[in-house]
């Protein structure tokens, strides 16, 4: 199993994030205080608080751009795979990876990472996950042999020079080819043609796969076809699952702030999927007051009960750049004026170009099939994330699901539900 923080690419002379894959992705640049975290604070705790922060931050930009359709991501794939591109950065650039990410100091961020890691990667676990990171560098560059080693030995992310120069198109194909590779074939065609060209320089990626089955399956025999509520007011069929309470096997739930909460875990309880479930027509409200501290306190008011769970199966697949959202929450200068003099030695100055997303996911009786990947495309300068009570949790109408590690509350994947149909 591919450890969980292996997602760099190749970079052009700007660099861009290409794509997160999952089977089974926020506003402007906040403050952190993470950046003075000593490593007394748990690093694994730091690590996964921060990539929460900024997959709600990222959430809240790619709604705003598209507010009435699905989404799907991996905010934490985008994390990974800028804090990636943060190895490389000095100065002002540095400065702002760091703040907009969250980044704690290097100690505790690779120790971090390093717990993540090992937690992820259970040797024994009954469900697929894999987390790859690679690197592709120009051939002709001189990659900074303090950048290469912690990119190797951080984030676990193998290396490959290419010939972006005189086999740009080949090099755009190789790139895809292992991204589909480490998807399982659900990721595909992660950078677009033209994305990368002859003034690409570096690519970094990151991809990640999950596949597992509930902990209580749905039977299929009580599937049926039933009326979904959009959120403004129409009908679509969905084919509504159900799952009936369980004594033996209850479930975690909560009610607050108009918002009905419901943990599902996947075989193995590493993992589960979380929805969030509001009022009829009050999708609008929830997601504006959705961040890491009301995820923190939906968590931990979540408690064991006996519930009667009304899911739809559904299926998606949404990609592209997400250079606008990144730009929202403040990273323009990374796109313009940028310093990532770590990188190489002796080479030209460095903008990122893009950075771009996809990501897969499918849900239905047995359990759930995830995957994501995510490209920063680097260029020269020059180019232009207990009671008897029997509650029912109906999901007929838009909610919210993220797909987390359960012991770090890291959320792995995140997106809604407007319409299954």
């Amino acid at each position: 199993m591919k450890s969980l923080l292996k997602t760099i690419a190749s970079f052009s002379r700007c660099i861009g994030l290409c794509a997160i894959i999952v089977a089974g992705l926020f506003s402007t640049v906040y403050a952190s205080d993470l950046a003075a975290a000593p490593l007394a604070e748990k690093p694994l705790e730091v690590v996964a608080d921060a990539s929460n922060q900024f997959g709600f931050q990222l959430y809240q930009k790619v709604v705003t751009e598209k507010p009435a359709g699905n989404q799907f991501m991996s905010p934490f794939s985008v994390w990974a795979a800028l804090s990636m591109t943060s190895e490389g950065a000095a100065g002002s650039t540095l400065k702002l990876l760091s703040k907009a990410l969250g980044l704690p100091q290097a100690t505790v961020l690779h120790a971090g990472l390093a717990e993540l890691s090992r937690a992820l990667a259970r040797a024994d676990a009954p469900y697929a996950l894999a987390v790859a990171n690679a690197i592709w560098p120009e051939k002709s560059s001189n990659i900074n042999p303090e950048f290469l080693a912690t990119i190797q030995k951080v984030y676990h992310g193998a290396s490959t020079p290419m010939d972006f120069i005189g086999q740009t198109e080949a090099s755009r194909q190789k790139i895809n080819a292992w991204v589909e590779k480490q998807t399982n074939n659900r990721i595909k065609d992660l950078i677009p043609a033209g994305a990368i060209d002859s003034d690409t320089r570096l690519v970094l990626t990151n991809a990640i796969f999950f596949k597992g089955k509930w902990k209580q399956e749905f039977d299929k025999k009580f599937t049926q076809e039933q009326p979904f509520f959009l959120e403004d007011g129409k009908q679509v069929k969905a084919q509504l699952m159900l799952l009936p309470n369980d004594e033996e096997a209850q479930l975690r739930y909560t009610e607050m702030d108009g918002i009905q909460a419901l943990q599902l875990p996947y075989k193995g309880d590493d993992l589960s999927m979380v929805i969030l479930l509001p009022a009829r027509g009050a999708m609008s409200k929830l997601e504006k007051g959705l961040d890491a501290a009301q995820w923190n306190k939906i968590n931990d008011a979540m408690d064991e009960q006996q519930v009667n769970v009304w899911l739809p199966r559904f299926k998606m697949e949404i990609g592209g750049s997400i250079k606008s959202s990144l730009e929202a929450m403040g990273l323009t200068p990374m796109f313009q004026d940028a310093d990532f003099s770590r990188m190489f030695i002796g080479g030209d100055d460095l903008i990122v170009s893009d950075v771009i997303h996809k990501a897969f996911v499918e849900v239905n009786e047995e359990g759930t099939e995830a995957a994501a990947a995510t490209a920063v495309i680097m260029k020269t300068e020059s180019a232009s994330m207990h009671t008897e009570t029997i509650y029912d949790f109906r999901a007929d109408h838009p909610f919210i699901f993220m797909i987390q590690h359960n012991a770090s509350k890291s959320i792995l994947f995140m997106g809604k539900v407007m319409n299954p149909a």
